[in-house]
């Protein structure tokens, strides 16, 4: 179990059944207008989308990449202390069975209250996973565009769309775009796959 306190630019978190104190220099979390949380639970895929990221987005956001859900809450509670008005844009692997820390589900993240506030930021939420009938079970997921005004909900299914195109989407939903987008994504039933696939279409 462990206390936490602020002092300024430094939190400590002290352990209270060994008493040690650790300072950690918040800093880096203060400041930020978009933050880009990648919460993946395979290592090898978490590196890759992070440099794809890096690669389509480079300044334009800071990077977040979580191996679990229980990584992602600690970290999107200090941004939100820090940077409360910044736009969150989170892609989110919905299948986590890589470890006993990251069996949570990423639905988890609805139900916190850090991730809520920037929810109601706005931004784009993309669940990237091998069984998108899942995500679609779930109807806090499913809610998101009702329930927030301003989030863009989509679902890449691995087998169909890479993370290059992936990345291109949060490039193209820029904030003036997220309305327009919001009622493709409804009638394509948030499908990122059948969305590129009109798109591909059209320019034929």
């Amino acid at each position: 179990m462990a206390y936490e306190l602020d002092d300024g630019p430094k939190s400590y978190h002290v352990d209270l059944e060994t008493l040690d104190t650790v300072s950690e220099d918040v800093t880096r979390y203060q400041g930020i207008e978009h933050i880009f949380l990648i919460v993946e639970d395979d290592l090898e895929n978490l590196d890759n989308r992070t440099n794809a990221v890096q690669r389509h987005l480079g300044n334009q956001v800071t990077i977040c990449s979580c191996p679990n859900t229980a990584v992602a809450q600690e970290e999107l509670a200090k941004y939100q202390r820090a940077s409360p008005d910044a736009r969150l844009d989170s892609l989110l692997d919905f299948n986590m069975i890589q470890s006993e820390e990251s069996k949570k589900s990423t639905e988890g993240l609805y139900f916190d209250s850090n991730f809520q506030h920037y929810l109601n930021n706005g931004g784009v939420v993309i669940f990237n996973t091998g069984y998108p009938s899942q995500v679609r079970q779930s109807m806090d997921i499913m809610d998101t565009q009702d329930k927030y005004e301003n989030v863009l909900l989509l679902i890449a299914e691995k087998a169909k769309v890479d993370v290059d195109r992936i990345c291109k989407m949060y490039k193209l939903a820029t904030p003036n775009k997220i309305p327009r987008l919001r009622e493709i994504s409804k009638n394509f039933d948030h499908d990122l796959s059948k969305i590129y696939q009109a798109l591909d279409q059209k320019r034929r």
